[in-house]
């Protein structure tokens, strides 16, 4: 399983704009996620940050990527994303290995997560804590 942090900063929109709306929710539809499980608990991402999480041998991931994800692949499919919104975009992605910290996470409502739909078992996943 690999993990991939995508950043994408959208040319001439402000974040709060419809345009960001409407990224986040094609972000959502690639597979992409705002929050990220950190000590048990569950919390934002910052403003135009996602988290990608590929599952071996997931047939989703198999059907969409084959066995060769990797970081241009996803940042494919964020640029995807990113057409729906009318703006060019900057995106960046990186793979990681081990754990993410981070300071000043806002933590999420578990309502919030229920919504996250097939990115519900990465938060799940004990040995990603």
């Amino acid at each position: 399983m690999r993990t991939y942090i995508t950043r994408v900063e959208l040319h001439g929109a402000q974040y709060d704009d419809t345009a960001y709306a409407t990224l986040h929710d094609g972000m959502e539809r690639k597979g992409f996620a705002r929050f990220i499980k950190q000590d048990g608990h569950i919390y934002h991402l910052p403003p135009g940050v996602y988290l990608y999480v590929e599952k071996a041998g997931s047939p989703t991931v198999q059907a969409l990527m084959g066995n060769n994800a990797d970081p241009r692949s996803i940042t494919t499919k964020a640029n995807d994303a990113v057409t729906l919104t009318g703006h060019t975009a900057t995106i960046l992605t990186c793979q990681f290995i081990g754990r993410v910290d981070g300071l000043g996470f806002e933590q999420a409502e578990p309502l919030e997560t229920i919504r996250l739909d097939g990115h519900q078992s990465v938060f799940n996943d004990a040995d990603r804590d």
